[in-house]
């Protein structure tokens, strides 16, 4: 793999008139993302608290093993059934978090709107095509539309930077430099994810139905999953009785 990148990377460099100034913006173009990035997981916190009144911090250790997951295979969704695990620890009603984990793991993509807008930027001022008011507004919207269908593999959004300069006729020959920063600037996207899944299922769950009430032993989390399965159980039992009392469907044997 990084002799591939070198590769890759070799022909955007030798069209370079000035191979160190790129470099340095390249540094440079890695700082705002990484500054943007932040920026959204602290707004994102201030939301939850002012709306939750409670602390967002108390959720991190939650979201440590969610974390460690995402950053090793760079898929989010991979994180699902560790998410459903944390999610019941924290308190949250698992019909819930069964139902807002898959929708936020599949459409969530806010780290990857703050690097597809940011690279956009970098490669137009990178080959000097002209910027107006008007192209960083486009740019800003075909980035936060763009990840609502962005697949969940890895180094997936500069397939969907391609398209968007493409879209706005700015050569691509440059976006080969991104890769010398992918393997980093991919993991920070995914732990920006990784977390943010977590409160946005705990958001959900103080809107819907409060506060939720950690549960502290592995013991109390197997007997409520236990619970909510019986639950579902039987309210299946009770709507497929009702069906067969309205001979809608025939009577199980």
């Amino acid at each position: 793999m990084p002799i591939g990148v070198c590769f890759m990377i070799a022909g955007p460099i030798a069209a370079i008139r000035d191979p160190v100034g790129a470099f340095s913006q390249l540094g440079l173009f890695a700082g705002t993302v990484t500054l943007g990035l932040l920026m959204h997981i602290s707004l994102m916190f201030l939301i939850y608290t002012i709306f939750t009144r409670a602390n967002p911090f108390r959720l991190l250790p939650y979201c440590f093993r969610t974390w460690i997951i995402s950053v090793t295979t760079l898929s989010p969704i991979i994180t699902i059934p560790e998410l459903y695990k944390a999610s019941d620890a924290l308190g949250i009603d698992p019909t819930l978090s069964r139902f807002v984990v898959p929708l936020s793991a599949t459409i969530k993509g806010d780290g990857s709107a703050v690097f597809i807008a940011a690279s956009s930027l970098f490669i137009a001022q990178l080959t000097q095509s002209p910027l107006t008011a008007g192209t960083v507004v486009i740019v800003c919207l075909l980035s936060a539309s763009a990840v609502l269908a962005i697949p969940n593999i890895p180094s997936a959004s500069i397939v969907i930077l391609v398209t968007i300069l493409s879209s706005l006729g700015i050569p691509v020959n440059h976006v080969g430099l991104l890769f010398a920063l992918e393997w980093l600037l991919d993991r920070l996207r995914s732990t920006n994810l990784a977390v943010l899944h977590m409160y946005c299922v705990a958001f959900t769950q103080y809107v819907c139905k409060g506060r939720p009430k950690p549960l502290k032993k592995e013991t109390d989390i197997l007997q409520s999953s236990s619970d909510t399965m019986s639950k579902l159980g039987e309210d299946k039992a009770a709507s497929l009785m009702s069906d067969c009392f309205k001979g809608d469907v025939n009577p199980p044997v």
